[in-house]
């Protein structure tokens, strides 16, 4: 329940009887709320209103005497909701890649040294954060030409186009699980003095072409969280719902000041999202034939976008077209840009993002990057240290495969007892019983029922829409 004016509260609150109301569970007052803060207040609740929505209901006398709040209150949540939904719908793809990812990178996770060695260690430094949107083939040569006076990140997709430009990245950053990234790094060589900055959920391939020149990023994934929990935690970069998220945290992390974005459009440039250079748009060149001209592929591509395309204006006040995915990505930015931190949005096309100032960025590089970085740069590696060896990982494993090879045993049992015998002789109330039995216990420990439910995500989402009534799958917030 929400309301903004304070004196209205009392006066209902003064007037009613509202402690049956107030001591129900599933009701919460938010009276004079920002409302940037709803993800905070929303996110215990967040698988439930990702997986079942929610109706707004608007008393209207009170939202016409504050338009203004109650738009942005409803704009909010609907870009909260729209987050969680994104990422329930990826844990629930990918939910077995991602534990797949995590085994195979197991000794990795041991091994490797978090950012937090990276705390502040580029403090004041600019930073040049490189998107693969397609606005980067009109400006990527303004990178090389100040290379010497800047910290380039770069996210994944746009690492061939900077070396095919001849511009070495001081850091790459990885999250995606899927096999399509190893395909940002089918290049001859990794640069020597590159650095890949990782979440634990991407192919093992794309970690070992880096040796020890690797640091890990905290996971929010169960089994990655599991792992660091019983051994050292690596630093974590906060709600992460892109690759370009990561990479612009990490500059932040950093302390790099100021931060200037590149390639970042959120945007299509009439049919295309990639720029030259990138996997995305090689495969398209690689299919070219007689009958398949470029725009072609791309306008073919373009409209596999079409269920989830949206209109917007790009920083010209021109209609353009993006997605409600990256719709979302350009609130989650408005929604970390710090007055602290200077954010400079050089892109030079796309979105706007709030928050971020539209400068070219040339006249960025002018104003922000005429000191000498490479000094500071060469001192970094010697604070990244691997973590110090401890044995609290292996008693740990050992202590939590016992737990599943009880629920095993269990399971087993009652298999035997219960599915391998004749349907006509089974005790139905004795099945049901011991099941009940079964998951009563399961949910008395915690962790192990995440570890389970975090393997088999979408199970876990089909098995709560089926469960919960039609009557109650509405997430109901009042106005």
């Amino acid at each position: 329940v929400i309301e903004k004016n304070p004196s209205l509260a009392r006066l209902a609150f003064t007037h009613s009887d509202f402690s049956s109301v107030i001591n129900h569970p599933g009701i919460s007052f938010h009276i004079g709320v920002d409302p940037n803060s709803f993800e905070e207040i929303l996110y215990n609740d967040r698988t439930n209103l990702a997986i079942h929505g929610y109706i707004p209901i608007d008393f209207k006398p009170l939202i016409e005497l504050e338009k203004s709040y109650y738009t942005l209150i409803k704009r909010e949540i609907e870009q909260v909701y729209q987050r969680f939904r994104m990422d329930i719908s990826t844990q629930a793809a990918f939910s077995q890649k991602f534990y797949t990812n995590i085994f195979n990178n197991g000794q990795a996770i041991i091994k490797s040294p978090g950012i937090l060695a990276l705390k502040d260690i580029f403090s004041k430094v600019p930073a040049i954060m490189v998107s693969a949107g397609p606005s980067l083939d009109k400006n990527i040569g303004l990178i090389k030409s100040a290379r010497d006076r800047i910290l380039v990140i770069t996210v994944a997709t746009a690492l061939k186009p900077l070396l095919k430009n001849s511009i070495k990245p001081d850091f790459v950053v990885a999250v995606d699980p899927n096999e399509d990234t190893l395909q940002s790094f089918n290049i001859e060589t990794i640069p020597e003095d590159l650095w890949l900055i990782y979440d634990p959920c991407i192919p093992s391939a794309v970690r070992s072409l880096f040796n020890r020149r690797s640091i890990m990023i905290d996971s929010e994934i169960a089994l990655a969280k599991w792992l660091t929990d019983h051994s050292d935690r690596k630093g974590s970069l906060g709600n992460v719902f892109s690759v370009a998220h990561s990479a612009f945290y990490l500059a932040r992390y950093m302390g790099c000041k100021p931060i200037i974005l590149v390639g970042q459009d959120l945007s299509f440039e009439g049919h295309r999202m990639h720029c030259t250079g990138s996997f995305y748009n090689q495969a398209n060149q690689d299919n070219i034939g007689a009958d398949r001209t470029l725009d072609v592929l791309e306008y073919n591509k373009y409209r596999e976008y079409t269920p989830s395309m949206t209109p917007t204006l790009d920083i010209f006040d021109n209609y353009s077209n993006t997605t409600k995915a990256m719709e979302t990505y350009k609130y989650q930015f408005k929604n970390e840009m710090d007055s602290n931190f200077s954010t400079l949005n050089a892109t030079e096309g796309g979105v706007d993002i709030p928050g971020a100032e539209n400068i070219s960025l040339r006249e960025a590089l002018n104003k922000h990057c005429q000191e000498i970085k490479s000094p500071i740069l060469n001192n970094f590696e010697e604070k990244i240290k691997p973590p110090n060896k401890n044995n609290r990982l292996s008693v740990s494993i050992k202590k939590q495969k016992e737990k599943f090879d009880k629920i095993g045993q269990i399971l087993k049992k009652i298999e035997n007892d219960y599915l391998t015998v004749d349907k006509n002789s089974i005790d139905i109330k004795q099945f049901v019983l011991e099941m009940e039995n079964l998951y009563a216990n399961l949910l008395k420990d915690t962790t192990t029922i995440t570890l389970m439910q975090g393997h088999d995500y979408l199970g876990f989402v089909e098995w709560n829409q089926k469960l919960v009534p039609d009557l109650n799958s509405l997430y109901i917030i009042c106005l």
